[in-house]
């Protein structure tokens, strides 16, 4: 079974470089070999299915070679607006959830909903 090594929250600040930078921190997108950041609106019910699947698959015990995950449902932060304008100008992505994939603190691909099957599909090159 495939697992991931952590399903953690991304923090406001986090949110804050992204915006000032275009990008999300590099401790975030470099904390494990790949990492996968879900930038999405907690009543997505997309989000609530992939959320469910997500939590189910973390094993703490294969961390070197599971991606990591991180999320942020920025409806209920104070930075919705600002980071909604910025997902959707700098990023061009304008659906939830919206996901980013990086191997070795790189950006190498996004996608917005995924399945579970379709999830690990970009690491697989």
């Amino acid at each position: 079974m495939v697992t991931i090594t952590h399903f953690s929250p991304l923090s406001d600040n986090d949110i804050l470089h992204a915006i000032k930078h275009a990008e999300l921190p590099e401790p975030v997108v470099s904390s494990n070999l790949e990492v996968v950041a879900i930038l999405t609106q907690s009543w997505c019910w997309q989000w609530i299915e992939m959320n469910k699947w997500l939590k189910e698959l973390v094993d703490t015990s294969d961390s070197h070679n599971s991606p990591g995950v991180y999320y942020y449902e920025y409806d209920k932060s104070d930075l919705f607006d600002k980071f909604r304008v910025f997902k959707e100008r700098r990023w061009e992505n304008h659906e939830v959830p919206y996901l980013r994939y990086y191997r070795r603190g790189r950006l190498i691909a996004s996608s917005n909903y995924v399945t579970q099957s379709q999830f690990f599909f970009y690491f697989a090159s």
